[in-house]
């Protein structure tokens, strides 16, 4: 790996591990991090502060929050082609730091917390639509997320 200033980690059903870099993008490892591969096609060399996998098998997904350009997603079954592509997840984001990720329990939302914009959420069953969900949020620079037990929790500055 190239870029050693990893900025975040998420590792797949299947054991691969993703992680996020300062100005390098995305690196992966399917052997518990003996090699790594870079995969940016589509991403470029952007900061990639949060990483966020769901699913299981064909249908399983990687998402990438980045420093000003939004949030991506990829296939984990592409790895194995000749070039696997991020794809931005919908349009109307805020262009402000991507800070956490999360997946709904269930694995059908999405949630994303900005540097300054608070929370947002958008369904992974159909077309992305970006909705604010912020009331009773004091402050709007989030951190991290966590789900659990129905609950979204939000680690603010």
């Amino acid at each position: 790996m190239n870029n050693t200033f990893v900025r975040s980690l998420a590792l797949t059903s299947n054991g691969t591990v993703f992680c996020g870099t300062q100005g390098g993008g995305i690196f992966f490892s399917t052997n518990d991090g003996t090699s790594w591969t870079q995969i940016n096609n589509g991403l470029g060399d952007l900061t990639v502060f949060a990483l966020a996998a769901t699913g299981v098998g064909d249908d399983e997904r990687i998402f990438a929050g980045t420093d000003s350009n939004g949030v991506y997603s990829l296939l984990i079954s592409s790895l194995g082609g000749a070039s696997p592509t991020w794809a931005a997840v919908g349009f109307g984001l805020p262009m402000t730091r991507v800070q956490a990720l999360e997946v709904s329990e269930d694995g059908t939302m999405l949630y994303a917390g900005f540097n300054g914009s608070g929370v947002r959420r958008t369904s992974l069953l159909g077309s992305p639509n970006w909705e604010a969900i912020n009331i009773g949020l004091d402050n709007p620079t989030v951190n991290d997320l966590h789900i659990a037990a129905g609950m979204i929790f939000a680690a603010t500055d």
